[in-house]
């Protein structure tokens, strides 16, 4: 797949597909909507934060992971993601 090849890893690319098309999640449903352990799904979603495409937010005891739409980075990826998906 192009975004696999773009992302440089497949479990990458199937967290950035998923929060594209969810918007906000909390690492149990990116683990289980997509397949991958938990501690990959950290790591995925981690990384994503720390390269500033994702923002985790304190929800209680939650973490939730969401979108950030005020990075440009994150705007071109949700525009190519969305085309490759539709």
């Amino acid at each position: 797949m192009v975004l696999e090849e773009i992302l440089g890893s497949r479990g990458k690319a199937r967290v950035l597909k998923f929060m594209i098309e969810h918007k906000e999640a909390t690492v149990s449903e990116v683990s289980s909507k997509t397949g991958m352990s938990y501690r990959f799904a950290v790591k995925h979603l981690d990384n994503l934060v720390k390269n500033g495409v994702l923002l985790r937010v304190n929800s209680g005891n939650r973490k939730i992971y969401k979108l950030n739409m005020a990075n440009p980075r994150t705007k071109l990826l949700y525009r190519l993601i969305r085309e490759l998906i539709m």
